[in-house]
């Protein structure tokens, strides 16, 4: 498991969980310890992206460099270190032996749209791909002129089918779920911030919608203020007029694993 926290953002966390526990061997490789490293025989210290040197690619397609900026922490590695490890152990040599070598001589050579971009080119305000050579400066905007790489878009068609569960009488709510505002994914770094905890923020995890005519109640077996069908998990809820009526919304992220 790679940089994944599957154990907190999927939606039936009770299957992925049993999946972790039958699973005979399970590795994760992280820079701390998650709900998912729980289920992990093996955990991998990796190093975090400024112990290391590396490029990123954001969603505007360029690609910049990240430089290394302190030394990682006890036994924590590259994550291509650790692979080439693994490559090694299993009668497999790889031969590049740092970031640059691998974004150079494997990844530019072997991917069309990444074929013009070196290190070099990318040591201030990074390139947009495609660049198909050397010569190329980036492409800022895709499909100049209507033209598409593949023609007209490829669409397919798939046969519609009800959701779940929907609104009904007893229960006319519909749940939305989200991340806070103050954490990042699924806050395996972020958690970590005492001054970021919801107490201190005063974050809450549960909110809904004003909706006239509907009646909400807790069940009272449940003490965390989520509803029945919902079930526990939650903290205090609160009624706002910034959702829509009969929407419900619940935060995923839980307190971070200390462990």
């Amino acid at each position: 498991m790679f940089g994944e926290n599957i154990a907190n953002t999927e939606p039936d966390i009770g299957h992925v969980e049993h999946c972790l526990r039958s699973a005979e061997f399970v590795v994760c490789n992280d820079i701390f310890e998650t709900e998912t490293t729980r289920f992990a025989h093996v955990v991998l210290p990796a190093a975090a992206w400024s112990e290391d040197d590396g490029t990123f690619t954001n969603a505007e397609r360029r690609v910049s460099r990240v430089r290394k900026a302190v030394e990682p922490p006890g036994e924590a590695k590259p994550n291509w270190w650790i692979f080439k490890e693994i490559a090694r152990r299993m009668g497999q040599e790889w031969p590049s032996a740092s970031g640059q070598e691998i974004w150079d001589d494997e990844v530019a050579p072997l991917s069309p749209i990444f074929s013009g971009i070196r290190y070099h080119r990318i040591e201030t305000d990074g390139l947009q791909w495609p660049v198909p050579d050397e010569n190329h400066p980036g492409t800022t905007i895709m499909h100049k002129g209507g033209k598409f790489t593949c023609g007209k878009g490829n669409l397919t068609a798939l046969e519609w089918a009800p959701p779940a569960e929907v609104p009904d009488a007893e229960y006319p709510f519909v749940l939305s779920t989200g991340r806070r505002l103050y954490h990042y994914h699924t806050r395996t770094q972020t958690g970590r911030c005492e001054a970021q905890h919801p107490a201190r923020i005063g974050n809450r995890r549960y909110f809904r919608g004003r909706r006239r005519g509907a009646r909400y109640r807790p069940g009272r077996k449940n003490p965390r203020g989520l509803p029945p069908r919902i079930g526990g998990g939650g903290g205090p809820d609160h009624e706002t007029g910034a959702a829509w009526p009969g929407l419900d919304g619940l935060s995923f992220p839980r307190a971070a694993p200390t462990g």
